[in-house]
């Protein structure tokens, strides 16, 4: 979060339901309007699997994805179904 005009930032925190959807909180430390900018990052080798799968015509990925918190690490079974005329 930040707020161009008064040259200022602060970050958030990131609570991870464990469904597909987050929750990004932010103490606001000043009055005013601010700007956020939230960036989800692939890695470039789960984008190229993603790119191969949909061009072999899979219609679903499986794979092992991890969640980590300050206390545990967690390994799940996921899946990502695959639209063939939707970007990646």
């Amino acid at each position: 979060m930040s707020s161009p005009a008064l040259k200022a930032g602060a970050s958030g925190k990131v609570t991870d339901f464990n469904n597909g959807t987050y929750l990004v909180s932010f103490t606001l430390f000043w009055e005013g309007r601010v700007s956020l900018s939230v960036l989800l990052i692939h890695p470039s080798e789960g984008v190229s699997a993603l790119w191969r799968a949909r061009n072999q015509g899979y219609d679903r990925v499986i794979f092992k994805g991890r969640t980590v918190n300050s206390r545990t690490h967690n390994f799940l079974e996921c899946d990502l179904t695959l639209s063939p005329s939707a970007e990646l």
